[in-house]
């Protein structure tokens, strides 16, 4: 597994921030009750009497903070689930990764979690039978909770506008137009947009096989790149990046030496690749353009139809859609001088342009506004390249378009709304 695809993992989990917050919680304790302790000692500083507490007033504070903290957590856990369920239900079950590394709500359960443990370390230190109550801590203790009680002002806001439609999408846009970024910089300067079958022709190829089950997440292609020069190897991807793969089945082809008794090289090679139950947005934009897509297959359905969130997902698509058609062809052929190193192959833009289209177009059925707003969104495309190949892919979706449309459209009036939005489109050309 790569470091990406661990640093992953413990992202999108409610635990890493909320546990930061308990080490720090703890710190933060030790060390306020030692000021105090030397500060009480030396007899240097004398707090004012309406800013101390005496024992019993300390522990009566301190034990309100930690007994409502406790209850402000609880309800925050149950608000989350009923938003995890909520958005599963509505929208996709594979958009619940997005709440759960949600930032806000992350450091809010640190706050509550570390306030908790602050006030009970430092109540134990307040007893009865001594004069010694550690005020600089209580008082800490005291801003702790003031922050938590804003906190969970803030949280209840953000779980308000993170639940909209609109604000799941464009988070989902912006994280696929990261990972189109992603892809761009993973690739090394050597890589050649080719046609490579020619180069796999010309070698012999060894299987690495995978290790375990599941979808790769991640692909570090600098330390495949490198272990490719550095052994003098040809390395051949088999699984790119949103792939499935199953356990003892080809991850990698090798060229120039053989692997039967290499362990060393096969784990090295394995090790490049993060392989989890679940897909990720990170090098895989086209996870990102499946997860609007399945919210607006959602939007589309009989038991929503909402055509509003169905339209703001195509509006989104296009964003992502556009920022493809902008970038340069992603390389898919690596080499070391003139000799071949690494081919990895990428997700093309005709692959995001299908799955973006595909789908909504086969179950937006009699939705006039959805199918008008899928031609306004490829005469977009079309205006956005010049690429032969590409439009006559865009081109070709214009022309199911129009069959569904008859099929489905009872209107005769519609179908030539659409049949003039279509013709329209044909005759788009590139700006």
């Amino acid at each position: 597994m790569t470091k990406r695809s661990i640093w992953f993992s413990i992202r999108d989990s409610l635990w890493f921030v909320p546990l930061l917050f308990f080490l720090a919680s703890v710190a933060f304790a030790v060390a306020l009750i030692q000021v105090d302790v030397w500060v009480d000692a030396s007899q240097s500083l004398r707090w004012p009497a309406n800013l101390t507490a005496g024992p019993e007033g300390a522990r009566q504070i301190l034990s309100v903070i930690a007994g409502s903290v406790v209850t402000v957590a609880g309800v925050i856990f149950s608000i989350t689930i009923v938003t995890l369920s909520l958005a599963a239900n509505q929208y996709s079950p594979r958009v619940l990764r997005s709440f759960m590394r949600d930032k806000l709500s992350q450091i809010v359960l640190g706050v509550l979690v570390g306030t908790f443990v602050y006030s009970l370390l430092v109540l134990r230190t307040v007893r009865a039978d001594t004069d010694f109550v550690p005020q600089l801590a209580l008082w800490f203790g005291i801003l702790m909770a003031l922050v938590a009680i804003g906190s969970f002002i803030a949280f209840i806001h953000n779980t308000a506008v993170s639940i909209q439609a609109p604000e799941i999408i464009a988070r989902i846009a912006g994280e696929t137009l990261q990972a189109l970024d992603a892809v761009r910089e993973s690739s090394n300067e050597g890589g050649l947009a080719i046609d490579h079958e020619e180069e796999v022709q010309k070698h012999r190829w060894h299987a690495v096989p995978s290790r375990e089950s599941g979808y790769v997440q991640d692909v570090d292609v600098e330390k495949l790149y490198e272990t490719a020069c550095e052994w003098q190897l040809a390395l051949r991807v088999e699984c790119p990046v949103g792939e499935f793969v199953v356990a003892g089945r080809p991850l990698v082809s090798v060229s120039g030496r053989a692997l039967v008794d290499d362990d060393e090289l096969t784990r090295h090679i394995q090790r490049q690749f993060g392989i989890n139950s679940y897909r990720t947005i990170g090098q895989d934009p086209g996870f990102g353009i499946r997860q609007i897509v399945d919210i607006a297959l959602k939007a589309l359905s009989p038991s929503l139809n909402d055509t509003t969130t169905a339209i703001h997902c195509i509006d989104y698509l296009g964003v992502i859609l556009h920022a493809a058609l902008q970038s340069s062809a992603r390389p898919h052929v690596h080499l070391e001088g003139n000799k071949l190193r690494l081919i990895l192959p990428q997700a093309e833009n005709e692959h995001l342009i299908d799955i973006a289209f595909n789908e909504i177009r086969q179950n937006a059925g009699a939705n006039v506004a959805v199918v008008l707003r899928l031609l306004r969104l490829i005469r977009q495309l079309l205006e956005d390249t010049d690429q032969a190949d590409l439009r006559d892919i865009i081109l070709k979706h214009i022309n199911l378009i129009i069959d569904d449309a008859h099929r489905h459209i009872a209107s005769k009036p519609d179908r030539t709304t659409i049949a003039d939005a279509a013709q329209k489109a044909l005759n788009t050309p590139p700006q």
